[in-house]
């Protein structure tokens, strides 16, 4: 039986769905509820072979090290997408992306 606390529930999943849909809406900036962040870009990065079902979750940013993720996907080969969004803003009267 899967543990519930590791499962994406119908609203969480349709959210991570929609994280690689160009032009989908993904909410308003919290300090600008008139500006939407909006998906403009997904791109395919790569692809890994994952022959155990085993994966670890790390950053290049952190100085923290991977940690492994509990639940298990079927071993196979994945694509790997990186998701571009943007929320606009002005800073010092000038527009930024």
């Amino acid at each position: 039986m899967e543990n519930p606390r590791l499962v994406a529930g119908p609203q969480d999943a349709g959210f991570l769905e929609s994280v690689f849909v160009p032009g989908a809406r993904l909410g308003v900036r919290a300090d600008d509820p008139a500006t939407f962040v909006e998906v403009v870009e997904v791109e395919e990065v790569t692809t890994i072979r994952v022959p155990s079902g085993r994966l670890i979750v790390d950053s290049p940013w952190s100085e923290a090290r991977g940690r492994e993720i509990v639940a298990r996907v079927p071993p196979g080969t994945y694509r790997v997408e990186a998701a571009w969004a943007q929320a606009p803003y002005e800073h010092g009267g000038e527009y930024v992306d």
